[in-house]
Formats: C-alpha cells, structure tokens, sequence
C-alpha cells in the first residue's frame, strides 16, 4: 500500500510540476504575457434619421409637410427658373426608399419629387409653366411645412366683382289669420 500512495503522490507532483512551470506565460517569459490595454469605446455610428412628406390642400392652396423621426437642424432652400421648381435640401436624413415621387396636378404645383443625395434629401417641388406662385418654408424642431400658392387664383378673387345691389323695394306680404 504504501508504494501505491507513494507511486500516486509522485504522479500527482509530476502533473503539477508540468501544469505549473511549462504554462505558457513560463515558457514565454514574464515580459511576453500579454499586455492589457485600454481601448477608447467606438463612438456610436450616427444613423440619419427618416424624413418623409405628406400633401394637403388647404384654402384652395398646395401644402406640404416635411416630417422626420428627428429634429430638422440644416436645410437650404433655392429656386430654379427653367423650368419653374421649387427645391428644399435637408442635410443628414435619409429617405425611406430611394426616390419618391407624386402628381399632384394642381394649378400652383404640378408634382413632388424627392431623392436621397450625398447625406441629404433632396425635394422638388415642380411648379406649372405658365402660372406665378408664390411660397412660404416654415420650420419646427421635426418639420417643414412648404405652403405654395397660385399668386393669378389670389389676384382673381380681390379682382371679383361687388355682389349686385338691390334697386327695388320689395312688399311685405300680407299675413292673413
């Protein structure tokens, strides 16, 4: 029995011994452990927010709300003469598909159009040929509201008419009990 003990205790040293001094940070040394280093945390990827539009008529003039799922910080907007367009850039959004596109056929906008451009949104606003209008651009924090309004159907009704007078005098009629 006590060559059985002693035969396990030199097996037990052996495995110990091998475990302990042929570990890899003892075969390589203690100056090739490898060194913990801090690495800055990634800065969060910025995904643009979705900036989509809905069409309204209201007052017999064409408006159109800019919206997205995050504040509108950076836009510019421009005209263009030939032909007549509206145009209104929103920097750092991204449409929900690649192109949009919408005929209206009204007397002061013809179609909408809207395409993703170089991280921004690109609207277009075409306005008939042949018609003056005139726009407004307002802003809130999430929106633009785009107003567009036909200057000739504005002129038309300050320009109608009077109601026509009354020149005759009408009777009362008789109320018989």
């Amino acid at each position: 029995m006590p060559s059985a003990n002693k035969c396990f205790l030199s097996g037990l040293v052996f495995c110990l011994f091998l475990i302990f001094f042929l570990s890899p940070a003892n075969l390589m040394g203690a100056e090739a452990a490898p060194e913990m280093v801090k690495v800055p945390a990634a800065e969060p990827e910025t995904v643009p927010s979705t900036v989509y539009y809905t069409f309204m008529v209201v007052d017999e003039h064409s408006e159109i709300v800019i919206q997205s799922d995050g504040i509108i910080e950076d836009y510019h907007t421009f005209f263009l003469d030939a032909p007549p367009r509206l145009v209104i850039d929103v920097k750092g959004k991204k449409l929900p598909l690649p192109t949009m596109r919408k005929v209206v056929d009204r007397a002061e906008l013809y179609r909408i159009r809207a395409a993703q451009r170089q991280g921004k949104v690109r609207f277009v606003f075409d306005l008939p040929l042949k018609r003056q209008v005139e726009y407004q651009v307002v802003r809130e924090s999430e929106w633009l509201k785009v107003i567009i309004k036909d200057i000739e159907k504005k002129t038309a009704k300050i320009e109608s008419s009077p109601p026509a007078e009354i020149t005759e005098s009408i009777d009362k009629p008789e109320i018989m009990p």
